[in-house]
């Protein structure tokens, strides 16, 4: 019977998603970072577009602000602020966009970077230690190829293998038009052909290296940072070959960026590299380029040498998940929290909780929110009608929205006081962080509770506030929250912070936004599974109908639900899972402002699987899911939170489940 139950108000397993509440708390308990200024980088991200491919036009803009003007483009051109090396943007018109260029356009790019080829020399073997100064007038080439051949050993020893292409450099050959900040570029060659149009089948012999180092005025660091970022580039052209225009730039320059960086100890190049790590964090991590510096630092600062999995990301191509996992093990989405908690940057909650590196600069994008019973009665939202979260039944609480990106962070500090604080977030991923050392999670969707008591927290009839809900321990405070999404959306934190005796006399009554009947919003299901499952591979589909009619202490449901799973598989052929729910089921019921428990429950639901290979039936259960009743308890026993964040959208999430969405029937 347990199964049953847990079928009949999660409905199907595969739910993700929560949509967020529209309303936002008042700016006065909230205070948000100054916005970083616009970067070359931050456009091209905010250029990019659902999916996150490149626009021609822009990667055309990128090409023109980097390195030279093309005939025919007519793109505004980027900001220069943090234009330091141009190789994504020769990189993305070499490869994404070379079959679509006119042929003027063709031939101005071969023009372009035609002329460091013929003023190029060889960087032979061997090389000195890297270390001097440079003259007050500009570096002498000399200086520089030996400079690059020492960071072309020290670059193999790390990789544990050579570079295998010719390397070739040049001085002062860039592009009058190139910007006077740019230090250079770097792109794969034919060593015995000046066509920069490589043949897609053939891997290439060897890279150029244009540099614009004979200026004067760069400091010793910097110089150093930018010939080991440029001589990288070869390696990575030397390691993934005849893909090496599939690589994004989170790898491309975020991989350069950090050896640069790391190899030279830090220098001031990379400042506004860091500042888009620490301060724009709601990017996805597969959208940067530079600022992607970040991602390597959190990797070396927990026991994962970057060098180690360097080549292994390289292998993975454009598939940037894939290369994501390669980078920090089976469980990705775990390693979010890592990332996100380092953003928050307070070392009083432990070292997890600050982010290092070599160059790394003071900025910060966290979110500082003030969460005390003064703060939520005056810039808290109260639920007038009862709907819920926090603030349900007529207690107010504070609310913050926000839309992250896929595999993106949001860090937040937050200043703590009261006796009882509870906290939510709909985002996949959350934990806190306390001065003491320790740290909660927040699954999605569940409401946790916390005594700031030091002799915890009772009410004067014996009981545990907020209707039994279990507190946990812990003082009030500088709080460190970090959020991160593994799906892009719009995600909802809130917060409310009570007296005990608000606590301990809240969620008595009745919250009536659950009265009435919900549908089952089945195209957002099809949709959140759908996000769920594409690292698989696998289709979703799903179909039907579904609704919950809720009266004061019971609730009936009716369900007829299809969910279509189609994934191909190598060496076996197409695979199908078809599962339909279907039937009705009725339960008793207590709520509160927070929590739904049934008390006593009937069901009448048949559920069937079937699963087929290359068309042959392999499986058919016509009651029950395998190993459903091993996922959690049956909800007689166990609470769900649930929501109304609009007055036509419910939210139901069991314990250990995954939000279930519902909206009002008109």
């Amino acid at each position: 019977m347990r199964w049953r139950w847990w079928t009949a108000l999660l409905v199907p397993l595969l739910i993700f998603a929560w949509m967020a509440p529209d309303a936002e708390a008042k700016k006065s308990t909230i205070k948000k970072p100054k916005k970083p200024s616009r970067t070359f980088e931050s456009a091209l991200i905010d250029a990019r577009r659902s999916d996150g491919t490149l626009p021609k036009k822009a990667a055309l803009a990128a090409f023109e602000t980097a390195i030279g003007p093309l005939p025919g483009v007519k793109a505004k051109p980027l900001p220069r602020r943090g234009l330091v090396d141009g190789t994504g943007a020769v990189r993305a018109i070499l490869s994404e966009f070379a079959d679509e260029l006119t042929p003027a356009q063709r031939r101005a790019v071969q023009k372009l970077l035609t002329k460091p080829i013929r003023e190029s020399r060889v960087v032979p073997e061997g090389g000195g230690p890297v270390g001097g100064r440079a003259r007050p007038t500009g570096m002498s080439k000399t200086e520089i190829q030996r400079r690059l051949a020492e960071f072309r050993s020290e670059i193999a020893a790390h990789l544990g293998r050579e570079l295998g292409l010719e390397m070739r450099y040049s001085v002062g050959a860039l592009p009058e038009s190139a910007p006077a900040g740019a230090s250079g570029f770097t792109y794969p060659i034919n060593s015995a052909s000046e066509n920069i149009f490589l043949d897609p089948s053939q891997p290439p012999t060897g890279c150029m290296i244009a540099l614009s180092l004979d200026t004067p005025g760069r400091d010793e660091d910097s110089v150093n940072s930018i010939l080991a970022h440029e001589v990288f580039h070869c390696f990575q052209y030397s390691y993934s070959g005849r893909t090496w225009g599939a690589i994004h730039d989170w790898i491309g320059e975020g991989q350069a960026a950090w050896v640069g960086e790391t190899l030279a100890s830090g220098s001031s190049y990379s400042q506004n590299w860091w500042n888009g790590w620490l301060s724009s964090t709601l990017y996805s991590l597969f959208y940067r380029a530079y600022s992607a510096i970040g991602f390597y630092a959190d990797l070396d600062a927990n026991g994962i040498d970057p060098w180690s999995v360097f080549d292994a990301m390289l292998g993975a191509g454009a598939d940037d998940l894939a290369a994501y996992n390669a980078a920090v093990g089976v469980d990705g989405a775990a390693f979010l929290d890592v990332i996100a908690k380092a953003l928050v940057r307070r070392t009083a909650l432990g070292t997890a909780w600050e982010s290092t590196g070599p160059g790394i600069t003071d900025h910060s994008g966290w979110i500082e929110f003030r969460v005390t019973p003064e703060s939520t009665e005056t810039g808290g939202l109260t639920r007038d009608e009862g709907a819920c979260g926090p603030g349900c039944a007529g207690r107010p609480t504070i609310e913050h929205h926000l839309d992250l990106d896929a595999y993106s962070t949001q860090p937040y500090q937050i200043d703590l006081d009261g006796d009882v604080a509870q906290f939510v977030t709909s985002a996949a991923r959350g934990v806190m962080g306390f001065e003491d050392g320790t740290e909660l999670s927040l699954a999605p969707g569940r409401v946790e509770s916390l005594c700031l008591l030091p002799g915890g927290c009772t009410c004067e009839d014996g009981s545990q506030p907020l209707s039994g809900t279990p507190l946990v321990a812990t003082e009030p405070g500088r709080v460190g929250l970090a959020i991160a999404a593994t799906a892009g959306g719009r995600y909802t934190v809130a917060a409310a912070a009570m007296t005990l005796d608000q606590a301990c006399a809240a969620g008595t009554g009745m919250d009536q936004c659950l009265l009435g009947t919900w549908v089952l919003d089945v195209p957002a299901l099809q949709e959140v599974v759908q996000e769920r499952f594409n690292e698989t591979g696998a289709t979703i589909g799903a179909s039907g109908s579904g609704t919950i009619t809720f009266k004061s202490s019971s609730f009936d449901s009716m369900l007829d639900l299809h969910l279509t799973a189609n994934r191909a598989i190598q060496g076996v052929g197409p695979v199908k899972a078809e599962v339909v729910i279907a039937g009705p089921g009725h339960a008793n019921y207590r709520a509160d402002g927070f929590t739904l428990r049934p008390t006593e429950s009937v069901a009448n639901f048949d559920v069937a699987v079937n699963v087929s290979v290359a068309g042959r039936q392999v499986a058919n259960v016509p009651v029950g899911i395998p190993g459903v009743g091993d996922i959690g308890s049956d909800l007689v026993e166990n609470k769900s939170f649930y929501t109304c964040p609009t007055a036509t959208r419910l939210i139901v999430t069991p314990q250990d489940g995954f939000p279930v969405a519902f909206n009002k029937q008109e």
